[in-house]
């Protein structure tokens, strides 16, 4: 990989990370040059790493006037829930039949992180949403189907940006922990039936839950 590659590779994971969690809030404007100043890097490497976040969905790009970030609307999210809820399942699925004992050991591992991370007392702070974001991704980290993950991958970016909107509400917490608790059990019993049910409640109750705070439009 070339210097100016690596460069807008490295611009890109950061940015990706920025919008995913919350750094960038949904329409802020992404200047060049401000972006290039803290990450170290040329005007062409941060333009490459914004095109491929306008491909990911998580910014978009005005004709003329630069890019900013990509809206979030109720809508949107009640869709975007849909069709996580399938693909999730299907990823979870196949992680359950191939999984082996390096597998039960990251998705032990990566809870007890989750569990052990501090969510603070106003939004959820980008290090409980990076160690959310470790243990989903260990959970279907088995599943043979690179297109599907990829997909995936895609989808969970922008569920995390609606997460990153979150008020952090004692009860709602406690239910996420206790999901994540039963959604680990489930996995390392290998109970495709019940991980899969336990996650469709999950992805579906944190949907409902940003509904109903009124933080988003139609």
């Amino acid at each position: 990989m070339s210097v100016i590659k690596s460069k807008a590779m490295t611009a890109y994971k950061q940015l990706r990370k920025d919008v995913m969690y919350g750094k960038y809030q949904p329409l802020d404007r992404l200047r060049i040059d401000p972006i290039c100043e803290t990450l170290k890097v040329s005007p062409g490497a941060v333009r490459e790493a914004l095109s491929r976040l306008v491909s990911d969905g998580l910014v978009v790009a005005e004709e003329q006037r630069g890019f900013i970030v990509a809206p979030v609307s109720a809508v949107e999210m009640i869709e975007l829930t849909e069709v996580r809820i399938e693909i999730e399942s299907y990823c979870l699925r196949e992680a359950i039949k191939a999984g082996d004992l390096d597998w039960e050991a990251s998705i032990l591992s990566s809870h007890h992180k989750l569990l052990r991370t501090p969510v603070g007392n106003d939004f959820l702070p980008v290090e409980w949403l990076e160690a959310h974001s470790e243990y989903h991704d260990s959970l279907v980290s088995a599943c043979g189907n690179r297109w599907w993950l990829r997909f995936r991958e895609q989808l969970f970016a922008q569920a995390e940006r609606y997460l990153s909107l979150h008020r952090v509400k004692e009860d709602i917490y406690i239910d996420a922990q206790e999901d994540h608790q039963c959604l680990m059990d489930a996995v390392l019993n290998r109970d495709e039936k019940k991980a899969c049910e336990i996650m469709r409640d999950h992805l579906q109750k944190a949907a409902d839950n940003l509904l109903k705070s009124g933080v988003l439009d139609g």
